[in-house]
């Protein structure tokens, strides 16, 4: 089970959104971080097979996608950001017409325990016949990663799986994700470094269209270590503070609120060890 994806490059007029973008995945859970705009939808819409590149090759164990053609979205299984419409389906309605567009035969006894299996895995069975639209915004996020894994797919790539969801409901999604990972390549698109950080075996950053990093969670975070300093100051100080610095963490402590200022000109001789975390990376490259 093996992605590899070479030299990929995709432009709108004079501006390229993937400028020679080049990453290999095998089994396990790949986050894409990066600011809007840096060619992340731009890199799901191709590897969806709904964009078309204009150089570069993808290969899936060896075969480009373009000539696998539909023996490759077969194994590619998509969530959106969004989901449009079908508000008046219920769960199981709704799941039952992706698995129609998969090319699922839903009359088969498979499909059917199928579409079961998932409703119970993703914690809907008990809600399967109420309106989609009347669900929550963690109900609906859990229904498109239900349909996103109809027909078994062993590429699963997530939009913004968490995007909107409550403390709880981000935990469980996450939790979700780790659980599938043992037999997929599951590619998580996000913004929000904590939605990757506690999950991810390698965390992809993209910018401009470049892969700039591709490092498991730890090595980044050790790697920016010399740029982060740690302060104290009240709450009052902290406007004057956020002027003049890049500041990243801030955790309220007995004796104040502890920043952490991203700098330019890393600090070799820094020996305590901080706790810090990919949104640390993420200030370091992106802001």
């Amino acid at each position: 089970m093996k992605l590899e994806i070479k030299n990929l490059i995709k432009k709108y007029n004079d501006v390229r959104a993937l400028d020679g973008f080049s990453v290999t995945m095998t089994q396990g859970v790949y986050g894409l971080l990066g600011p809007n705009g840096a060619g992340k939808s731009t890199l799901m819409n191709i590897l969806t097979d709904n964009l078309k590149r204009d150089d570069g090759e993808i290969l899936y164990d060896g075969r480009e996608i373009l000539e696998m053609g539909a023996d490759y979205r077969k194994i590619v299984g998509y969530m959106p950001q969004e989901q449009v419409g079908y508000s008046q389906f219920s769960a199981y309605e709704f799941l039952r017409y992706m698995a129609v567009l998969k090319g699922l035969d839903i009359k088969k006894t498979e499909t059917k325990e199928q579409i079961d299996t998932l409703l119970k895995s993703v914690h809907l069975y008990d809600d399967r016949k109420r309106k989609a639209g009347g669900f929550s915004g963690g109900m609906k996020r859990r229904l498109l990663l239900a349909q996103a894994l109809l027909g078994k797919p062993e590429i699963l790539i997530l939009d913004e799986p968490t995007a909107g969801l409550d403390p709880k409901e981000r935990i469980a999604m996450r939790n979700m994700i780790v659980d599938m990972a043992r037999e997929k390549i599951i590619i998580l698109a996000t913004h929000i470094a904590a939605d990757v950080e506690c999950i991810a075996d390698s965390v992809i950053l993209i910018k401009k269209g470049k892969v700039i990093q591709n490092q498991a969670p730890s090595v980044l975070i050790n790697e920016v270590r010399p740029y982060v300093k740690e302060i104290l100051c009240s709450k009052e100080e902290l406007g004057e503070y956020e002027k003049k610095y890049r500041i990243g963490n801030i955790i309220q402590r007995d004796e104040g609120l502890s920043l952490h200022i991203i700098d330019d000109i890393p600090d070799n001789e820094i020996t305590e060890e901080m706790q810090l975390s990919l949104d640390d990376v993420y200030l370091h490259y992106f802001e």
